[in-house]
């Protein structure tokens, strides 16, 4: 009995060793070793994990982890997929990479050794119709290898796996992105590229459009496209509502000679509804009176001006009474109205009407509006829309506020909203005073901040994220992912009001490494609790460029 129990024991041990596939979450896993070329074990070296079913644009990491003492690394719970690894040494001084590493996500994937090498260098000059540029993005296509054009278009990516061929690509708004092929990086050495010239995009760019109800008009702008063989421009104009109409001229017989026009809303086109929301587009007509495509769509909310003695009245529909609503996420307020109602204020009360709030500055009123649930708990919460500028007492324009409902805090959340960048720019936004200057973007889930321009205090140039709920008492954890393109980066880290007088509530500084790794650091809230406080990085100690990723803003429970 005791010879079988302890060949039973035996083979559960092996089982356990061996991770068979689906007997627990624990076998979904990509491990390996790396060494150098003579096999000496590579301690502390950083692995950054992708995906290689992003192979067309700039990749953003799934994860990083760090070797052990005998040069180990492990990747848990990574799902089923194919993936890329690149490593890098903690010196910087060896690079190494394994391609399209096919995974199950119920077994252990074991890559075995790969030897690390000294990495190769990539150089070029970037032209834009002939004429260098300053802020063209250059990057190897599903990896996270990437840089800026200086003020001569040239530009240098280091560190790159060597013996390898890739596709580097050249991107620049308002113009085509170029790539060029099969690019062999050495060991130890810099690949030159032959200038590369990039052509601006077949259609006008950058178009805008901001309407004025005082006058009744729009203002369409948009960028200059090819100044020398351009004649000049039509502006196009529809219903955004109506699908299937098709744009219908607006700017009259005469092509448009600069790069903006006035639309002047007629009031008969107002005979269905007191407000429209209008879509508009620009062609560009060359000097062989050839039409180039039609721009990007630019929308305006345009209102009646005509006199109405129809009475003002405005009804919330969402959300309804012993509603319940997740704290830190997106709701869209719904309403109806009667009468024109220009610009309104959305407050909140959490206590039954003891106090109230501003959700958002004054916006356009549409009828609807997508906004983030503070991340508190209360059952007496109501909210209220009201006009601003008027002459009348703004609650005898609206209804009463809507019935009690209810929010109940996510006290786990990631206090941020598209913390990953995964959907662009959507809750950032970048700030830059006194003729500093801050290129700020995104790509395929990174955020890429730019100095080029100091100001004259690193508080006039940030990029931040607002409509956060701080509760007094607290601490804050934030933590995120970031590097420097070249050398180490000062930045400064505050939470504190999002409304005059801008008070700081906490302060963070940390200096940035160029290596992707993540951050750590801690808040805390000693003043009255707000929920539309705001998150704000300062980069500005020095020019350089900073790429971000995977924030997350917790409160920690002491």
């Amino acid at each position: 009995m005791k010879k079988l129990l302890a060949i039973l024991l035996l083979l559960l041990i092996s089982c356990g060793n061996n991770n068979v596939a689906g007997s627990s979450s624990d076998v979904d896993i990509i491990t390996g070793i790396l060494v150098t070329s003579s096999g000496a074990k590579i301690p502390n070296a950083s692995v950054t994990l992708y995906n290689a079913e992003n192979d067309s644009s700039l990749n953003t990491p799934i994860d990083t982890v760090y070797t052990d003492s005998v040069g180990h690394y492990q990747f848990n719970e990574v799902g089923a997929g194919r993936f890329d690894i690149h490593a890098i040494s903690s010196d910087s001084l060896l690079v190494g990479a394994r391609n399209n590493i096919a995974h199950e996500g119920t077994t252990i994937t074991d890559l075995a050794a790969d030897t690390l090498l000294a990495p190769g260098t990539l150089m070029g000059t970037v032209q834009l119709d002939r004429t260098n540029s300053l802020g063209i993005l250059v990057y190897i296509p599903g990896t996270s290898f990437s840089a800026f054009t200086d003020s001569l278009g040239s530009f240098t990516i280091s560190k790159i796996p060597a013996e390898k061929e890739y596709t580097v690509a050249f991107q620049m708004y308002g113009y085509a992105t170029n790539t060029v092929q099969g690019i062999k990086i050495e060991r130890g050495d810099t690949t030159v590229l032959d200038t590369v010239t990039l052509i601006r995009n077949s259609y006008p760019t950058g178009v805008t459009a901001t309407y004025n109800h005082e006058t009744g008009t729009v203002t369409i702008s948009w960028d200059p496209f090819n100044p020398d063989e351009t004649s000049g421009y039509i502006i196009y104009r529809k219903n955004a509502a109506e699908t299937g109409e098709d744009p219908q001229k607006v700017s009259g017989k005469f092509l448009c000679t600069t790069t903006s026009f006035t639309d002047t809303i007629n009031e008969e086109l107002f005979s269905r509804s007191d407000s429209i929301l209008f879509q508009y587009h620009v062609k560009a007509k060359n000097t062989n009176e050839e039409l180039t495509p039609f721009s990007n769509k630019a929308l305006a909310q345009v209102y009646t001006r005509r006199d109405s003695s129809t009475q003002k009245t405005l009804n919330i529909d969402y959300p309804a009474q012993h509603d319940t609503l997740a704290g830190q996420t997106e709701i869209t307020l719904q309403w109806v109205y009667t009468g024109l109602i220009d610009s309104i204020l959305i407050e909140l009360t959490t206590n039954n009407g003891k106090s109230w709030f501003s959700m958002i500055p004054p916006i356009a009123n549409s009828g609807y509006y997508t906004l983030t649930v503070p991340n508190i708990s209360s059952d007496s919460c109501r909210i209220r829309i009201t006009e601003v500028n008027s002459s009348i007492p703004k609650e005898a324009l609206l209804q009463d506020p809507t019935e009690l409902f209810s929010i109940k805090a996510d006290t786990v959340s990631n206090l941020l909203i598209n913390s990953d960048f995964s959907q662009g720019t959507s809750n950032w936004q970048p700030a830059s005073f006194y003729n500093s200057k801050l290129s700020f973007g995104v790509v395929d889930g990174e955020c890429i901040t730019k100095v080029s321009e100091l100001p004259d205090s690193l508080w006039y140039i940030n990029i931040h994220q607002g409509r956060i709920t701080l509760l007094s008492g607290n601490l804050y954890r934030l933590t995120f992912e970031a590097r420097s393109s070249e050398e180490t980066h000062p930045i400064d880290i505050s939470l504190g009001m999002g409304v005059s007088p801008w008070t700081t509530y906490d302060n963070k500084s940390l200096v940035i490494d160029t290596i992707m790794k993540k951050y750590s650091v801690d808040f805390n809230m000693g003043h009255p609790d707000d929920l539309a406080s705001v998150l704000s990085i300062f980069p500005a100690e020095k020019v350089g460029t900073l790429y971000f990723d995977n924030f997350k803003l917790e409160r920690i429970v002491r």
